[in-house]
This record gives C-alpha cells, sequence and structure tokens, in this order.
C-alpha cells in the first residue's frame, strides 16, 4: 500500500528529526561545559539503530522503530589536549551543532514535503 510508506517514511524522519533535536542539546550541554574541569563530553547514538530497524523492515515487512530512539552516551575517552582533562574542542562541538541544524531543517522540509503529496492525492479525489 502506498500511503503506509509515506506514512512509515514520516515515522523514520520524525524520528531523525528527534534525534536532531536531542543531538542540539547534547551539543550545546557540552558547548557549555568547555571550561568544567575533567568534563567529558556526551554524543548521541542513533544512526545505527535505525538502520538497523529499516533493515529488519526490509526483511520482515513491519517496521518496529522501538529500539530506534536517540541514546545519550559519555564519550570516556582519556585522550584530551588539555591539561585539566575536558574533552571537548569548542570548535569541533561548534562545528558539529551548526550541521546538526542543517540536518533538522532538511529533515523538516522533507517532512512537510511528504505531506503536502498526501494532501494533493487527497485533494483529487
Amino acid at each position: 500500500m502506498m500511503l503506509g510508506g509515506v506514512y512509515s517514511q514520516n515515522d523514520i524522519l520524525g524520528l531523525a528529526m528527534q534525534a536532531a533535536s536531542v543531538r542540539d542539546s547534547v551539543h550545546a550541554n557540552n558547548i557549555a561545559n568547555n571550561d568544567t574541569v575533567g568534563y567529558k563530553k556526551y554524543a548521541v547514538a542513533f544512526e545505527d539503530r535505525l538502520q538497523a530497524a529499516i533493515n529488519d523492515y526490509k526483511r520482515t515487512g513491519t517496521l518496529d522503530l522501538s529500539a530506534s530512539v536517540p541514546m545519550v552516551h559519555r564519550i570516556e575517552t582519556n585522550l584530551s589536549n588539555r591539561l585539566d582533562g575536558n574533552n571537548v574542542d569548542i570548535n569541533e562541538e561548534s562545528a558539529a551543532a551548526y550541521l546538526n541544524s542543517i540536518k533538522y531543517d532538511m529533515l523538516a522540509d522533507s517532512v512537510i514535503a511528504n505531506y503536502r503529496q498526501i494532501k494533493m492525492v487527497f485533494d483529487m479525489r
């Protein structure tokens, strides 16, 4: 069914938008703690989990996104170029936050385009 595929696509896009929103908060938190001694930055795991759900969907025909929620985890590596033990690189974090905002906007545009297509189909009736 064509319409089911569109809704599945919007579910995936919505989940990706949620991950981008969580990632935005994580970047902001990392940037805010740039001067905190011993602070270890956080990151968001999402894409691999989503890819696994999509691969399962291709195999089974059933889309289960419940295990694909974005997960925040601490980057525990002791690798730091700073003497205070903080592993936040403000330039890297700022660039990642900027790219994430572009990704969020792109995802939002995709959701809007999908709903316009659905509306167009229903308006043709």
